[in-house]
Parts: structure tokens; sequence; C-alpha cells
């Protein structure tokens, strides 16, 4: 017996399956119905689906027949009896009949709702993809805006006291003699076929190590002088993040420039401002090419609230080398970037360790997205650089 409350609903399932004529012909709604335009063509994909499931159906019950079927002969060869169903009242015929229908039409509507979950399912996929070109178009209009207002950036001559610098020329030497190891120990000295993925280690309890790597087609001397026109101006700047302001001065080191300036970092949708003091210097030997540059950073405001007594140290290398299995006449170049950074708490000064943990993941989240965006620029320029030979050529 079927309740009340459901009769709607089968009513409904029964005008979509498209036998609602027998139960409804008593009702003489003069309603008019809204077509549909792809009634058709709906009709014949719900029955396809069904059809191709009723085959499946049918093969599996012929082969359980084959399967059985001297067990079938032998029976009738020993007996001659009629089947006990020839013998069934005749309700139970009506009965089975009736289920039979039953079952029909509830092949037909899982076949619809099959066809219809599979429609919902390419559509999801077809919005995730909208979504997704969207999000990066956006981004490259965020990153072309940026890029038009590159002109408006003033970069000053430095006129402060180079002793404030001190400690990061002592530490820029540092950085120097220990490259070698620090590749060894994140494993950067053993690559040789980059995945392109922004890789992330904890070195001790006080710093943290963030690198990645990209093969590029290349020669060593193209790559190098790409990766330190980006990292001796301020295109190092723009790719996650803006700024402000700059002033630098040249050194009588080949290749070491100081740098002050105020800048906003960029961490997913947070932001922060900070103050900073840099020095970049570029060795240039035989089989590769290297840049690098340590930091102090002051930051003035983190998640738009005012900060005071944090300092963040960081410890950054570019990497160019020759791929050692590149054939004969094949330019391959191995640009790998590193940065080493921590967090330290001015002296009497003291911060709560969830909060710490909160700036250590803005912190990382920011180098990442650095890292990033300066593979994506060196790569662009030696593209827009080869384009340009290539115009020449002809």
């Amino acid at each position: 017996m079927i309740p009340f409350q459901n009769m709607k609903r089968l009513r409904v399932n029964a005008r979509t399956a498209g036998f609602d004529r027998h139960l409804l012909s008593h009702r003489g709604d003069s309603r008019q119905k809204k077509t549909n335009p792809n009634r058709v063509r709906d009709e014949a994909q719900f029955e396809l689906v069904y059809l191709r499931d009723k085959v499946s159906e049918l093969e599996s019950k012929l082969r359980a027949l084959q399967l059985s079927s001297p067990a079938v002969e032998a029976g009738v060869s020993v007996s001659s009896s009629p089947s006990p169903l020839t013998r069934m009242p005749q309700v139970w015929e009506g009965m089975a009949g009736r289920q039979s229908r039953h079952r029909e039409q509830a092949e037909h509507e899982n076949a619809r709702l099959k066809v219809l979950v599979e429609r919902k399912q390419k559509m999801v996929v077809t919005l995730c993809e909208a979504l997704q070109k969207r999000f990066i178009d956006q981004n490259a209009k965020y990153c072309r805006g940026v890029d038009a207002k590159q002109p408006s950036i003033q970069v000053v001559d430095f006129h402060g006291d180079i002793g404030d610098f001190q400690d990061l020329i002592q530490r820029l030497e540092a950085a120097y003699q220990e490259q070698d190891r620090v590749f060894v120990t994140n494993g950067l000295a053993n690559v040789q076929f980059p995945t392109d993925v922004v890789q992330i280690r904890e070195v001790d309890d006080k710093q943290v190590e963030i690198f990645a790597s990209k093969l590029l087609p290349f020669s060593l001397q193209d790559v190098g002088e790409a990766a330190w026109d980006h990292f001796k101006g301020i295109e190092k700047h723009l790719g996650n993040g803006g700024l402000y302001g700059k002033s630098m001065k040249n050194l009588d080191h080949p290749f070491t420039i100081i740098e002050y300036f105020t800048k906003e970092f960029y961490s997913k949708n947070l932001r922060a401002d900070v103050q900073a003091k840099q020095i970049v210097r570029r060795c240039v030997e035989a089989d590769r090419d290297m840049i690098v540059f340590v930091s102090s950073m002051t930051p003035i405001e983190i998640k738009h609230k005012a900060v005071s007594g944090l300092v963040y140290h960081a410890q950054e290398y570019a990497l160019t080398r020759r791929l050692p299995d590149a054939s004969v006449g094949q330019d391959l170049s191995l640009l790998q970037l590193c940065t080493r950074f921590s967090i330290e708490c001015e002296p009497g000064v003291k911060f709560d360790a969830r909060y710490l943990r909160s700036v250590a993941r803005f912190w990382i989240g920011n180098i990442a997205g650095n890292l990033r965006c300066y593979l994506d620029r060196i790569e662009n320029a030696l593209v827009d650089q080869a384009l340009r030979r290539r115009r020449q050529e002809l």
C-alpha cells in the first residue's frame, strides 16, 4: 500500500518516464504544459542508456544459462513432467507481470537519472575550467597593471652611512662560503630534471628553507645575464608585492649593490609593509653564475596591524649552471633559487608563539610566491630576448 503523501511523487516520476497517460488520464488537466525543445533528443539518450544496460543484463543472463545448460538438459531427459511455472495461478502471473513492468519503469528512470548526472558532472568540470581561466586572466591583468606603473617608481642614489650595512656584508661573505653546503643539504646540488615545484624544508628550530628549480633551453651566459638584470633592478620587487621607494648604490666590489627600500609584501589575501636593507652580489665562475643576496627587514604592519620588535633575516641564492648531460650543440641551463629565512625578536620584546607561527606562515607564502614570479619573469625575459634576436636575423 502506498501512503498518500507519496502519490504526488509517483505522478511526477510517471510523467517524467512517459507513461503517465494511464495514471493521469482521468484528471483532464487543461493547463498548458511546458514543452521541452530537446525532448526527442533526451528520450533517445535515455532509451540508448536503458538499452545498453538491458543488453549487458541479457548478456550476463545468457552466460549464466550457457553455464547451466548441461544441468538443464539432464533434468529434462530425466523428467518430462510439466514445469511448476505452468501450474501457477493467474494471480501470481499478473503480479509477476506488474512487478516486471515496475522494474522496467525503474530501469528507465535510472537511465534518465544517469544521463542527468553525467550532464551535471560535465557542467561542473566546464565551470571549474572557466573559473580557473578567469583567475589566470585576472592575475595576468593585474601583473600588466603593475608593469604599467613601473616607470613611476623612483630609484635614487643611496647617501646614507654604509656602516649600517656592515653586518649584512659579513653575512654576505658567510652566505657565499656556505653555498655548496646548503645546496648539498637540501638536494639542489644533485637535481638534474626539476619539476617546477616550490619545496619547503625546516632547517632547524629557527630557520626555514624554500627552494625551486627550472630547466631553461638557453645558454649559461644568457640565463646568468637575465637573472642578474632581474635581481639588480626593481623587477624582483614587483612579482609578489609593490615597491614604495628605493635607494641603491654600487660598491667598489664588482657586481655588488646595496639597497634600502620600503615595500609591500603579499601572501595570498594578506599584506605587510616593511623597511628593508639588502646587499646583492653576483659571482661569475667558469661553470656557474651565482647571485647571492642577504636582507634584514623590519615589518611595520602585518595583516593591517602595526608591528614593532620583529626582524626578518633572509639569505637567498640564484644559481645558474650548465646541465652536464646536455648534448653537443644544445643549450640547457638549470636555474635554481633558494631562500633561507628566520624571524627574531628585538631584545626585551616578546610575542605569543601562535602569533609567531602565523607570521612565519605569512612569510612562507610570500617567499613561495616570489620564487614562482622570479622563475616566470626570468623565463619571459629570455623568450623576449630570443624573439628579438630572431627578428633581427630576419
